[in-house]
């Protein structure tokens, strides 16, 4: 079984969000955020003094260039933790459940599901995406209300690739996901054969500058992503979506609401409709 470093970084309240962004990159592959702290794992493997003080130093760099707060607000620690076999520790936590008429269940499920079900199979891994987090379920449901057979469907931040498989579930001709953590191409690519959708799911490793000239005029384009990274990226959204298309945000703190409608009405997409939990939120907007 693997080692595991966990990693606890103490920021500003109110700089989780930017904090996150100059953290995330291997051998990081998520983070959990909490106010005033964020919280990753990586393999002891690519452990090292110079990978620790990289990690302090980049949150440090992005705390002090904000203006709102110092070097020194910084503070990064580091735990071994016990090997941990995450197939197990995965099947303990996921137990099938509904998300509209997606049943979400692990990749070996042989319990019963409704004729009307559509099967979200996910495979045990510590990087694979179960969406229990509310910002994925607010994008699956505002997903089903949207999508129409033969859609063409871009995910920004791909993730586990569960939006893009979940698309290509509902009846996408094409779902293209790109996300900058290398283990998404080949945990989406996997996801997607789980799923049978194999042929309709791409998978690239990048940010927008993976995009090519033909990667425009989507129906859907999906993005559940930090609220700063939507900000920063809104034109870059609507530049893909086609007149008419639709863009479903999540990801979103409820503090982020309106900066982010503002975000994206200046980029020329219009904010039909939200779901909201206590802290996260999502929205569905439409490019005009």
């Amino acid at each position: 079984m693997d080692t595991w470093i966990e990693v606890d970084v103490r920021v500003p309240e109110g700089l989780e969000e930017l904090a996150a962004e100059a953290l995330l990159a291997p051998p990081l592959t998520g983070l959990e955020l909490a106010p005033g702290r964020l919280r990753s794992y990586f393999l002891a493997a690519n452990d090292s003094d110079a990978v620790r003080a990289d990690m302090q130093a980049r949150v440090a760099d992005a705390v002090a260039r904000s203006g709102l707060g110092r070097a020194d607000d910084v503070a990064a620690t580091f735990r071994t933790m016990k090997p941990i076999d995450w197939n197990v520790a995965w099947r303990e936590s996921l137990r099938p459940f509904r998300i509209g008429r997606f049943a979400v269940v692990p990749h070996d499920f042989a319990g019963g599901v409704r004729p009307s079900d559509i099967v979200l199979r996910l495979e045990p891994g510590g990087s694979y995406g179960t969406g229990r987090h509310p910002s994925t379920r607010f994008a699956l449901r505002f997903l089903q209300r949207t999508l129409r057979p033969g859609d063409r469907v871009l995910d920004a931040g791909s993730g586990s690739g569960i939006l893009a498989v979940a698309a290509a579930k509902l009846g996408a001709r094409e779902a293209l996901g790109f996300d900058v953590d290398p283990n998404a191409v080949p945990s989406g690519d996997e996801l997607a054969e789980r799923n049978d959708v194999a042929e309709p799911c791409r998978f690239r490793c990048g940010d927008f500058g993976e995009l090519g000239a033909n990667d425009v005029e989507f129906d859907v384009v999906m993005a559940n992503l930090h609220a700063d990274l939507l900000q920063a990226h809104a034109g870059d959204l609507a530049a893909r979506l086609r007149r008419g298309g639709a863009l479903i945000a999540s990801g979103i703190r409820v503090e982020e609401d309106e900066r982010t409608r503002a975000a994206f009405a200046a980029a020329g997409i219009t904010v039909h409709g939200t779901m909201r939990g206590r802290k996260w939120m999502a929205m569905f907007g439409t490019r005009t």
